[in-house]
């Protein structure tokens, strides 16, 4: 009844893995920075020419401006902080500006009739400084 709907989950999973592969051949395992596992992300999508391309990306931490500072709830949620400098009072910043944007480090494009993934961009995670990284939360 669902067919197309696995077989696009069934390729999406493939590409994933293919893309996996060949970041693993590249660095493999034993030789990725500790970090790297509790900051990455992978974002997909589908091309018009049916290939899939597979971006392994970081978020990096915000600035804060000299007024403020993160405050962790119990439940692990930080909160942003501002104090007004004259008066001390604090505030909770609702928006901290405009949204951060992901940094791609590993990009391949997935083609499943060859089962080849061609390497877009590759930056060496060993050459990026993970206390700039956002730890992912889900």
């Amino acid at each position: 009844m669902y067919s197309n709907l696995d077989d696009n989950n069934d390729d999406h999973d493939l590409a994933i893995w293919i893309a996996c592969k060949k970041f693993e051949e590249m660095y493999p395992k034993e030789t990725q920075p500790e970090w790297l596992k509790y900051c990455m992300s992978v974002k997909i999508a589908k091309k018009q020419n049916k290939n899939w391309v597979i971006q392994m990306v970081l978020l990096p931490k915000p600035k804060l401006k000299q007024n403020q500072y993160w405050h962790w709830e119990d439940d692990g949620i930080p909160i942003l902080i501002e104090v007004d400098s004259i008066t001390e009072k604090k505030s909770v910043v609702i928006c901290g500006g405009s949204a951060i944007e992901l940094e791609v480090f590993f990009e391949v494009e997935v083609n499943l009739s060859t089962e080849m993934a061609k390497v877009l961009r590759n930056i060496d995670p060993n050459k990026l400084d993970g206390t700039k990284y956002e730890i992912n939360r889900h």
